[in-house]
Formats: C-alpha cells, structure tokens, sequence
C-alpha cells in the first residue's frame, strides 16, 4: 500500500559675511514628482531611480547655489522614507559621486560638502539629476510614503556669498515610493506551486506523519484557505474506493475542515516557513485494502487587511 498527498500552493546662519540679498534667493523642486516609484522588498536587486532638481534664482546678482538634501525625520541619525516605509536609502549626485550632498544632520552648507549649480547670464532656471538608492529586502508595509526633503542652501554673486544660508521645506520637494500589495507562496523550492508529501510503502513501522514546508511572501497580513479533495481522507486509484483518514495542521494549528488561517505580515525578504503536517490514522492504514492512496489539499493565500495578530490563528472553519 502507498499514499502520498499533493500540495498547490530648520534655518542656519552663515558664520561668513554676506551681500545682504533677499532671504529666498533660490528656489527648488524635483521635477516629476508624479512618477511611480515602486520599492519591492522581495526583489533581489536594491532599488534604483533617477529624479532631476530645479533651481531657479530669484534675484539676477546670484550667479551660483550650493546646496544639501536633508532627511530631517530620519530616525537615530540614519534616513527613512515616511513612518512604515524602508529605511538605507541614500541619495547621490549624478555629477560627483563621490561627494556627500544627502544628510541627516543640521550640517551647515560648504564647498566640500554640498551639490553646486550655476546660472547662465540669460537664465535664470538650472537643472542637476540625483540617484535615489534604496536597499533591498527591507521591511516595509504595502502603501505609498512621501519623504518630504529639506534643501539647504547658500547663494552666491561670483566668489561672494549673496544673503545667508536658508532651508527650503514644501511640498516640491518630495519623493514618494509605492510598496505594493504583495501576497504570494511556494512549496519547497523557490517558484514551486505544487508540493508532494509522499508517505512511500505503508505497513511494516512506516512512519504515518510527515510535513511539507510552505513559504509566504507579503507585504500585508494575509489569509491561507485550506481545503481538500476528499474530506481529509485518501482515496484509493480512480475509482476512489477506500478512505484513510488523516489529521492536518498548518503552522502548528490544526485543521479540522475547510480552514481559514490569518497571519501577519512576513519577514523580509526571506519569508516566513510554515509546515503542513498530515498524520495518517493509524487504524485505517491497517483495515484498509493494498492500493495507491491519495488526496490534494489547496492552500490559497490572499491579502487579509483587517487582521492585527502577531501570530497565525484559525478565523473560520467547518467541520468535514
């Protein structure tokens, strides 16, 4: 006899003299601000993305600007993007890698430590391109966050500093990336849907309880619907004579019929392992005649917003 089961699955002074110009001599913003940046933790490649800066002189003496980009609501000194979004994402200019144009600190503006762009006689409006860089696999909910960034900045006439060092803190300065709704599953391997616990030869001491681990990836709490073929029995070849029952858990919870299980959000990016675990009855394995026995139990994951637990926990079930 042989059964086995199937499984789908804010403002600084300069300390220099300075022309006495307007306070706001320069004005910024990022353009596209509308564009979808989407941050996915489960992918095994940071994330990426290139944003240009506007800078518009409000007075014809300045000729130059120097300038930082400021997370002034990171956390412990390091940046992060809104309240749930991830954190370790860095911001370079596109013209001087090397040089440190992103902060968190209340750093004043100098000429080794800040982004420099100038203008034209005739115009008054320049642009410089930045590269947004954000860790992978950082844990970060589904949702969108705005990081809304301080500009620092010091204006020029020539070699000469024009008014003194100001803070530009609005709305047109503000990245926004997306974390999507991610629920999603394997059994076994990476990319497996289907999963077999296969008990071999039955009689004669085999082992009657085995397990087949299920991986869940989400960004969300998410639910797993648990059902099965026969009623949680083994049915023999096609014509499906027979019947050995069987006793079913899912991470650890048992499954006494058609099964509903809330979980919280997974860890990232590995996941969060869960066994399924089928003991057989021992008592029907031995009344039973020879045969190939089986049954398919389907595991359908699907997003379950409302649920606030820290672990899994059985919300629904029937009895078979």
């Amino acid at each position: 006899m042989r059964a086995s089961i199937l499984i789908a699955a804010a403002m600084l002074a300069s300390p220099v003299a300075a022309w006495a110009g307007p306070t706001n001599c320069a004005q910024f913003e990022i353009l596209n601000q509308g564009i979808q940046r989407t941050y996915n933790p489960f992918s095994p490649s940071e994330y990426v993305d290139v944003f240009t800066l506007r800078v518009v002189r409000t007075d014809p003496n300045v000729s130059s600007v120097r300038f930082l980009l400021v997370d002034s609501t990171g956390r412990n000194g390091a940046p992060k993007f809104g309240t749930d979004g991830p954190d370790l994402y860095t911001i370079d200019w596109i013209e001087d890698r090397g040089r440190r144009v992103f902060v968190t600190t209340a750093e004043s503006v100098t000429d080794l430590n800040s982004a420099r762009v100038g203008f034209a006689r005739a115009r008054d409006m320049s642009e410089t391109v930045f590269r947004l860089s954000i860790g992978r696999g950082q844990q970060a909910y589904a949702g969108r966050y705005a990081e809304r960034l301080v500009v620092r900045y010091q204006c020029y006439a020539g070699s000469d500093l024009f008014g003194t060092q100001q803070e530009q803190y609005n709305g047109q300065t503000e990245l926004a990336v997306t974390v999507p709704r991610i629920v999603s599953a394997y059994v076994g391997g990476t990319g497996q849907q289907r999963g077999e616990i296969a008990f071999g030869e039955l009689g004669n001491g085999a082992a009657l309880v085995r397990t087949a681990s299920v991986t869940a990836l989400s960004t969300l709490p998410y639910a797993v619907d648990i059902a099965t073929d026969n009623g949680q029995r083994l049915r023999r070849g096609r014509d499906q004579t027979g019947a050995i029952g069987y006793r079913l858990k899912y991470a650890g919870i048992t499954v006494p019929g058609a099964t509903t299980i809330a979980c919280p959000v997974t860890q990232m990016p590995v996941g969060d392992v869960k066994l399924v675990e089928v003991a057989l009855d021992p008592a029907a394995v031995a009344s039973q005649p020879a045969g190939d026995y089986s049954d398919t139990i389907t595991l359908t994951f699907r997003p379950s917003d409302g649920y606030a637990g820290s672990t899994c926990t059985a919300t629904t079930a029937t009895a078979p």
